[in-house]
C-alpha cells in the first residue's frame, strides 16, 4: 500500500519536475495578461471544458494557486500545478494580485515560482488525503510552504513539516514516516526549480511544530538544505550525469530528518 502511494506521489511530483529546466515566463494569452488567483471554495472541480457536465480533471482544495489565462462566459481558463489547462467556475476564483504589465519583472517570476511550489505541496497533501493510506492511518505527513524571500543574495523557501490528523490538525507522533523517500524527492524538485532564479545561493528551511501536552505552542527551524550557485554544475544535473544532492549542503541528513514525524 505504501509503495503504491509513494509511486503515485513520485510520478506526480516528477510531472512538475519535467518543466523545472525550462525558463519561466509569463505571456499574454487570448487577449488578456495572465493573472494569479486562488481557489475560494472547497473541493472545486477543474474540468476539460467550460461545462458542468464536462469530465473533471482534478479536484482543487481551497486556497490552491492557479494561473488564470482567460475568461469564457462564467468560466476561467486556467493552468494547473502540472501545467495542464482546465476550466473553473469564475465565481470560485479570487485574486490577490494581477500582473498588469507586459514587461515581466523578477518579482513576477518569483510570484510564479511560489505558485508552482505551493501547488506542488497542495497536490502532495491532497493525494495523501484522498488515498486509502489516509483512510487506514490516523495521522499522515503534511507539507506547507510558509514563504519565499530573498535575503542578502540568498533565495530562501520556508516549509512546515508535520504530521496531521484527519481534521488536518498538527499532532505529535513517534511513528516512522512511510513516505519519507517521496518527501526527499520533493526537496530535490523544489531546489531544481529554485536554481532557475537569479541568486547567489538557495536554501530550503524546514520548520516543525513545538508541542506541549499535545498542542502546538511554537515552531522552530529543524533542518536546512543549501546550494551555492557558483559551485553547481546545472548541465551535469540536467544531463543526468550528476545529482542535485552532490551539491546540497545539509544541516542534517535528509533521510534522518524525514524518517520520523516531528514530536
Amino acid at each position: 500500500m505504501f509503495r503504491a502511494l509513494a509511486l503515485a506521489l513520485f510520478l506526480a511530483l516528477c510531472s512538475a519536475h519535467a518543466y523545472a529546466a525550462e525558463p519561466v515566463h509569463i505571456s499574454e494569452r487570448d487577449g488578456i495578461l495572465e493573472a494569479l488567483g486562488h481557489i475560494a471554495g472547497e473541493g472545486v472541480m477543474a474540468r476539460e471544458r467550460p461545462d458542468t457536465n464536462s469530465p473533471a480533471i482534478t479536484k482543487l482544495p481551497k486556497g490552491s494557486k492557479i494561473i488564470v489565462l482567460s475568461k469564457k462566459g462564467n468560466w476561467y481558463k486556467v493552468r494547473l500545478y502540472n501545467r495542464r489547462e482546465a476550466y473553473v467556475r469564475a465565481e470560485l476564483v479570487e485574486f490577490r494580485y494581477e500582473l498588469k504589465d507586459e514587461h515581466i519583472t523578477k518579482s513576477d517570476i518569483e510570484k510564479k515560482f511560489m505558485v508552482d511550489i505551493m501547488n506542488m505541496a497542495a497536490q502532495f497533501n491532497q493525494m495523501i488525503k484522498e488515498s486509502i493510506f489516509s483512510r487506514r492511518q490516523s495521522i499522515v505527513p503534511n507539507l506547507k510552504i510558509l514563504e519565499g524571500r530573498k535575503k542578502d543574495g540568498t533565495a530562501i523557501v520556508n516549509v512546515l513539516y508535520c504530521a496531521v490528523d484527519g481534521s488536518g490538525k498538527p499532532v505529535p507522533s513517534m511513528r516512522e514516516n512511510p513516505l519519507s523517500e517521496t518527501m526527499v524527492k520533493f526537496i530535490e524538485i523544489v531546489m531544481m526549480k529554485m536554481l532557475l532564479y537569479d541568486a547567489d545561493s538557495y536554501k530550503i528551511v524546514f520548520r516543525i511544530p513545538v508541542f506541549e501536552n499535545g498542542k502546538v505552542v511554537d515552531y522552530e527551524d529543524s533542518a536546512e538544505y543549501t546550494v551555492e550557485r557558483t559551485e553547481t554544475d546545472l548541465h551535469d544535473i540536467r544531463s543526468g550525469n550528476g545529482r542535485i544532492w552532490d551539491y546540497i549542503v545539509s544541516s542534517r541528513p535528509v533521510d534522518e530528518f524525514f524518517k520520523k514525524y516531528p514530536h
